[in-house]
């Protein structure tokens, strides 16, 4: 019980701390183009961890590597496509087809038997209709929803493999972290060629805050928290990460919530309680 309740908390503050993302990703965007932001957010992380490995005495795991480096494909894929996407698309819209990596993990669930099929269900449900009532999407379909629509595929794979290897990535954080961010280095060629590519001071600044906490800090926290909890119950907690970008609305900008929104958190808390039993 003491390593579930450990496990929920350490997943409840990775997705409040993603929350935090989104205005420092549409002002990222803004600047430079999504996928000049994934590397920079990549290579940054990578430059905080360089001393720490060079003092890391037990050395980094092969195994570990591996399979932190597929695991950080689909990360890195899962950032450039919302990053993508986000260019084309409001961020109330993002936010709430980035949250549709649940259902994803909840189908991939649904197909491996686990848990209770009325629970699984009902939980889906209401984090579905909570998220599209807190975010509020409007508008068509375009390329932006597209692009964030694959990405959100890319993260369902991203907190699937997280679970199913979760065992060899929590024993090395180091090694799953560098092998998490070292497919960002594939991008280095499209930095080079491309237009809008070079960041402003401002923007690194803000690419440096993503790095450090987004990406660093909220990815041990998922590797620890997903030891404990299963696959679809951290995809349903990870839905508090929208909850989390209304409260630094609030916080920070004055935004009032709608009763909708309210209501819309309240059923995420739901669905986040019945998935969790």
């Amino acid at each position: 019980m003491k390593d579930r309740a450990k496990g929920l908390t350490a997943l409840v503050f990775t997705s409040l701390i993603w929350g935090s993302s989104f205005i420092f990703i549409k002002l990222s965007v803004s600047d430079i183009d999504g996928i000049a932001y994934t590397f920079y957010r990549a290579m940054l992380a990578l430059a905080v961890l360089a001393p720490v490995v060079l003092v890391y005495k037990r050395g980094l795991s092969p195994s570990s590597l591996k399979k932190s480096f597929i695991v950080g494909l689909s990360y890195i894929i899962g950032l450039a496509l919302q990053g993508l996407g986000t260019e084309f698309t409001t961020p109330s819209i993002s936010a709430f087809v980035t949250g549709l990596n649940t259902v994803f993990v909840y189908i991939y669930e649904f197909f491996k038997g686990t848990g209770s099929w009325i629970r699984l269900s009902t939980s889906l449900v209401l984090s579905t209709i909570g998220l599209f009532l807190l975010t509020k999407p409007s508008g068509e379909l375009t390329l932006g929803v597209i692009l964030v629509l694959a990405g959100a595929v890319a993260w369902a794979v991203e907190i699937i493999l997280v679970s199913v290897w979760n065992r060899d990535l929590s024993d090395d954080t180091l090694s799953f972290l560098i092998g998490l961010l070292l497919p960002g280095l594939l991008l280095a060629p499209y930095i080079i060629v491309a237009d809008k590519t070079i960041p402003s001071a401002s923007t690194l600044l803000f690419i440096l805050y993503l790095s450090l906490f987004c990406t660093i800090v909220a990815s041990i926290l998922q590797v620890l928290g997903q030891k404990y909890v299963p696959a679809y119950a951290a995809a349903t907690i990870y839905l508090l990460e929208p909850v989390s970008a209304m409260i630094f609305s609030v916080a920070f900008y004055g935004e009032r919530p709608v009763p909708e929104q309210v209501a819309g958190s309240i059923l995420i808390l739901i669905a986040i309680y019945i998935a969790s039993k």
